[in-house]
């Protein structure tokens, strides 16, 4: 082969590795910048669903330190005038119950029932073998927030010590609901979809978990790796739906004392990332050819 042909067929595949590296590096830096973003919104997303958990909690334990310090409830419940109490706050429950509380209740040491306004033909039960909010805060003697399970299913709520002149005499509890309408406010407001499950040891299903709520469709089957107790947004999958490409992650659901009890599987759509992602490679690509082209009619 002469000399001059050893030298164009030389500097002509320089030219093409060179520009092969250069689209190369380009696509996988912006194949990472993509990957980020969804793992920061996945990151956003998980921070923010327990953010709002917290938030509703303080609400609910908002009123129940205002309630617990009301001294004529306080007296009301050290003589146990169930009836007086009743008809005192009845009225009121029909307010907050406007407002998203589903439960307002007084407790006795350790945990039984002394009156739900939600339901004050019952009463007297123990709760104390699932009730364990209202066992600490009888306890401690302090108030108690966050996720836990009940009869009647997994719940926020918050527990707080009713005292009269320095006598514990039990508990009020606000309880706000945990499911449908939950996630589906959150997807309004963050754009994210989410189901939540609850393990089998807290919701006393057939299944080793039961889907609480979900804003996914309903024909999507959320892979079983997500739903593990090992599921982080690490492990994420990638999703197509409702037309849209996603990417799907797993995070613990937790209760009041910081035990996992479900997870929530989160879904970012990444598909106006995916078309940025095209566009790129077009544009990618046609740089790429010319560049090769006029570097090997130099050569």
């Amino acid at each position: 082969m002469r000399l001059r042909t050893r030298l164009t067929v030389g500097i002509g595949a320089g030219i093409v590795a060179a520009v092969g590296l250069c689209v190369g590096t380009g696509l996988w830096f912006i194949g990472g910048l993509i990957q980020n973003d969804v793992d920061r919104q996945l990151r956003a997303g998980s921070q923010q669903f327990n953010a709002e958990i917290a938030a509703q909690a303080q609400r609910a334990q908002s009123l129940a330190a205002f309630v617990a310090t009301v001294p004529g409830f306080g007296k009301s419940l050290a003589s146990q005038d169930r009836a007086g109490l009743s008809a005192a706050l009845l009225p009121a429950f029909a307010a907050v119950k406007a407002e998203g509380f589903e439960q307002f209740q007084f407790h006795l040491p350790p945990a039984t029932s002394f009156l739900r306004l939600h339901a004050p033909a019952k009463f007297g039960d123990d709760l104390s073998s699932f009730r364990k909010t209202v066992v600490e805060a009888n306890a401690s003697r302090r108030s108690i927030r966050g996720l836990e399970n009940g009869v009647g299913g997994i719940g926020i709520r918050a527990v707080a010590p009713v005292a009269e002149e320095g006598r514990h005499l039990g508990t009020v509890e606000f309880g706000l609901g945990f499911g449908k309408e939950f996630v589906k406010g959150f997807t309004e407001r963050t754009g994210l979809r989410v189901a939540v499950f609850v393990d089998k040891s807290d919701v006393h299903a057939a299944e080793a978990r039961t889907l609480l709520a979900s804003s996914f469709p309903g024909d999507y089957v959320i892979p079983p790796a997500l739903v593990e107790p090992s599921a982080t947004n690490a492990a994420s999958q990638s999703a197509e739906f409702d037309g849209r490409a996603w990417t799907v992650a797993g995070a613990p659901l937790t209760d009041y004392s910081g035990k996992r009890i479900g997870t929530f599987v989160l879904a970012a759509d990444r598909t106006d990332l995916e078309a940025a992602r095209t566009r790129a490679m077009l544009i990618f690509g046609a740089l790429a050819l010319a560049m090769t082209v006029g570097g090997i009619a130099m050569a």
